[in-house]
């Protein structure tokens, strides 16, 4: 049968392929995502070869936006470059723990729990992927509880 476009299955389909969601569209894996987030927490290097401009890699993580998302139902933050503050989520979206854990962190959280972030001042970057999609946004307890282990070291 037709699967209702917003199951999780639906990313599996050449329509999910297709429709480029923002925060559903990029398979990947923690260690490729953690990459790409070492780099913007490098100022647009890593391992010695730059990839952006330090400028440009600045310059996506400033003017932050506040406005309310239709989606979560809350004010959000966001850069000129599309990058969220999370700290911002009320509690009622995202875990008060997590949302704890991840000040002066910036990044995307994905559909079905995904989290993509990295800390400029800190120059560290972080992911976690599930192994199993589910129909959730930006985490749960496990990744509450990894968010809060890395808090605690720096």
């Amino acid at each position: 049968g037709k699967i209702p476009a917003i199951h999780p299955r639906f990313l599996n389909t050449v329509a999910g392929r297709e429709a480029e969601i923002s925060s559903a569209g990029m398979p990947s894996n923690a260690r490729s995502i953690a990459k790409l987030n070492a780099c913007m927490a490098n100022g647009g290097a890593l391992g010695g070869v730059r990839l952006m401009s330090e400028a440009a890699c600045e310059e996506s993580m400033s003017e932050f936006t506040v406005a309310h998302d239709a989606f979560f139902g809350c004010e959000t933050s966001v850069s000129v470059g599309g990058f969220g503050d999370l700290t911002i989520l009320k509690e009622n979206t995202v875990l008060r723990e997590l949302t704890q854990a991840l000040d002066g962190f910036v990044g995307w959280g994905g559909w079905g729990g995904s989290l993509s972030l990295w800390h400029p001042e800190k120059r560290i970057a972080v992911s976690y992927v599930p192994n199993a999609m589910e129909n959730s946004i930006l985490g749960g307890p496990r990744t509450a509880r990894i968010f809060s282990a890395l808090r605690s070291v720096i």
